[in-house]
């Protein structure tokens, strides 16, 4: 298996990281898929999520920063 998708020492059991920060908590994901079907994967994996978060009643946030006037200006 690691031979056919190029995997050396990553596990080839699907994983999830958790990072935490000042103001979200990220999710990394590690799961071996082809080559050619990781975008599709990719897109399956985030949509899932997102409405698992929906069905939760998590709500997706994101940082907006706007520059009205830069200093000196």
């Amino acid at each position: 298996m690691r031979k056919r998708i190029a995997v050396k020492i990553t596990p080839l059991n699907p994983t999830v990281f958790v990072k935490l920060t000042d103001n979200w908590i990220e999710l990394g994901l590690v799961y071996p898929v082809d080559t050619d079907l990781r975008r599709i994967f990719r897109s399956e994996v985030s949509q899932t999520l997102l409405e698992e978060f929906g069905l939760a009643g998590i709500e997706i946030a994101s940082e907006t920063i706007s520059i009205v006037e830069f200093p000196g200006q």
